[in-house]
């Protein structure tokens, strides 16, 4: 259980989890959308594994995370008061709409340049 509160300590893990509890992604998809450089996304996937909260799976070339099924299972109170605290609060809201909007214009596993993530963060 400490592990578990251990990983869950971090509003960036927090809103990984928000994301996976969604659906599976790879790291680049969480990348664009946390606004985090590749190392720190898996870094935080690493806390999350060792917790046993997520777990991942290699599908081509890319690595998936998705949230553990046994996870689910034995914790199914926290994980229904975890999606309940995430409908209340706009980050992960926001995370969401970011979510939809990066897989609706890159069809899928694919990382815009630093380029263009920079050019979206001066606008935004």
């Amino acid at each position: 259980m400490i592990d578990i509160i251990k990983g869950l300590a971090d509003e960036n893990r927090l809103r990984i989890v928000h994301l996976l509890l969604q659906n599976q992604l790879c790291v680049c998809e969480l990348e664009y959308v946390l606004q985090m450089s590749q190392t720190n996304v898996s870094r935080h996937l690493a806390k999350l594994k060792t917790a046993g909260i997520v777990q991942n799976f290699k599908q081509a070339q890319w690595i998936n995370y998705k949230i553990s099924p046994i996870f689910l299972e034995q914790e199914k109170l926290l994980v229904s008061y975890l999606k309940e605290s995430f409908l209340k609060n706009s980050l992960y809201q926001k995370d969401l709409e970011e979510l939809k909007q990066h897989q609706d214009q890159w069809q899928g596993c694919i990382v815009p340049s630093r380029k263009t993530l920079q050019q979206k963060r001066e606008y935004s």
